[in-house]
């Protein structure tokens, strides 16, 4: 009932007449529907850093269109996601509130989480070293359930200082703009490059793990490595202008312990290098993974992986090092480093047998 807009519903007391004559029960239930409700805005009964007209955007509804219970559920869920309260309550306004023509509003409480977080981290690897990074974050800066952040890490592979900013349900629900730069510094065993970088892209999200992916960025920086046929060193400064487009399907039963299913992702960024000359090519790339259980409860799981990636109109060394594919490490060639190999095209496959429950067993052993 509530589903059809009568939001204040109630059971009456019901009757039951039992005849012993012919030995039957009529039971009757009594429902006072009451009227039909109306919805308004949204209404913020707290005091925050959130800016009311932002909120007011978030509502699921029109205003004058009947209630409906999940309606009030999504913005809740919607307010939730953005990460920076800690706790929301979302509850449609008593009868005495209702406006002049009837309309009822939706009431919002919302509890701030801390305004700042400092994030320490160190880290060590036979590979890569000793590594520490620093990160402080500033939420809700903007008023509209915004993340700010300043970080810088240094490790032997990558070292950068930056900053990053994050605006959920931008323009629209379910909609992130996230925008960074940087400016970084990457040693490794194929390459050296030292640059800056701004990039922006707009995520469209359908499920958790379902997306949609428009972007650009902008680097300028110098590359450095080894000539593939002359082992001369190549010094290069380069500006870089990419673009973005990305699409992740997931129909697998389970985001973080699948046992069926399956999932896509692609990837494709229209590039342009100039620097000493033009280059443009078009970089490819796509993945697909599965699973397949031995029985019903999925207690033995068959899963396989495979991704395809090409860059088009560019070959080595004229694609800058950092923009080439490398083979390495696990899920590809098994014993040499993320780096090893450098390739225009890539092709790789994995696959494996496992128990779910076995694996769970052994985490908490």
């Amino acid at each position: 009932v509530q589903k059809r807009g009568f939001a204040d519903v109630v059971a009456e007391p019901r009757e039951v007449i039992v005849d012993h004559a012919d030995q039957t029960v009529r039971p009757t239930y009594r429902i006072a529907a009451g009227d039909l409700v109306r919805l308004d805005g949204v209404k913020l009964v707290t005091v925050g850093r959130t800016n009311p007209r932002w909120l007011s955007a978030m509502a699921p509804w029109k205003s004058g269109e009947a209630y409906d219970p999940e309606d009030v559920g999504e913005l809740e869920r919607r307010l939730l996601d953005t990460g920076v309260y800690e706790s929301v309550t979302v509850s449609l306004a008593p009868k005495g509130e209702a406006t002049t023509d009837g309309l009822r509003p939706v009431i919002v409480s919302l509890s701030d989480r801390s305004k700042r977080q400092l994030e320490l981290g160190a880290s060590y690897s036979t590979s890569e070293g000793v590594g520490a990074d620093v990160r402080l974050t500033r939420y809700n800066l903007l008023g509209r359930a915004d993340t700010v952040a300043l970080f810088a890490k240094s490790s032997k592979l990558d070292s950068r200082v930056g900053a990053d900013l994050t605006l959920p349900h931008w323009r629209r629900a379910q909609q992130t703009l996230k925008a960074s730069t940087a400016v970084y510094r990457i040693q490794t065993d194929a390459y050296d490059e030292t640059g800056v970088g701004v990039s922006a892209d707009v995520e469209r999200r359908f499920r958790k793990t379902s997306y949609v992916t428009l972007g650009g960025s902008l680097d300028y920086g110098q590359t450095d490595e080894l000539s593939a046929k002359t082992l001369t060193p190549l010094g290069r400064k380069l500006v870089t202008v990419a673009a973005l487009g990305a699409m992740a399907l997931d129909k697998s039963d389970d985001p973080l312990d699948p046992k069926r299913g399956w999932r896509v992702e692609s990837r494709i960024e229209p590039t342009l290098i100039a620097g000493s000359g033009t280059l443009p090519y078009l970089k490819v790339q796509a993945q697909g993974t599965a699973y397949l259980p031995f029985d019903d409860k999925g207690r033995t799981v068959l899963a396989g992986r495979l991704k395809l990636g090409s860059i088009i109109g560019g070959l080595i060394p004229e694609v800058p090092a950092s923009r080439r594919f490398y083979s390495g490490g696990g899920g590809s060639v098994r014993g040499l480093s993320g780096t090893a190999t450098r390739r225009s095209r890539s092709i790789s496959a994995s696959g494996r047998a496992f128990d779910p429950d076995a694996r769970r067993s052994a985490q908490a052993a």
